[in-house]
């Protein structure tokens, strides 16, 4: 934690708050008032699966809602996906039932092509190889 708070520009360090999570469900704000966050930026780490994980998914998401202000912003952005992930309908549904309000999408950049080729090395001589589809930037607001 203290290498990465070396990375925060000192006029932002009381604000950005970094920390050792040691579960997938634990968010990293729990210690925060109810209503305290301003904003959360959910870029390229949280991954949702739906169907079994549904349940821990929606109480992982609540905890967010409860510790944002009202009317606050959440930024949940997927750069690829994986052929398994969860579309923009259904992490937008999940988003809902969580108690949050849609925004608008943000595009992608023009650029990016609508798939890619990846590769997966394991830890032997194994690979996985899977064609990603280009993802999205949604947003959502706590309700107020």
């Amino acid at each position: 934690i203290a290498q990465t708070q070396a990375f925060v520009p000192p006029t932002l360090r009381e604000v950005i708050q970094a920390s050792v999570l040691t579960d997938p469900y634990q968010t990293g704000v729990e210690a925060q008032p109810d209503g305290s966050v301003d904003v959360v930026l959910m870029i390229n780490s949280v991954v949702f699966q739906g169907g079994d994980a549904r349940d821990k998914e929606l109480a992982y998401l609540r905890v967010f809602a409860e510790k944002m202000k009202p009317g606050a912003t959440l930024l949940y952005h997927r750069d690829w996906l994986n052929p398994q992930d969860l579309d923009r309908e259904p992490v937008t549904a999940l988003f809902a039932e969580a108690g949050f309000g849609t925004g608008p999408e943000l595009p992608m950049p023009e650029r990016m092509p609508e798939t890619t080729y990846f590769v997966y090395f394991t830890d032997g001589p194994q690979r996985m190889e899977a064609t990603l589809r280009r993802g999205y930037i949604l947003v959502f607001k706590r309700a107020e």
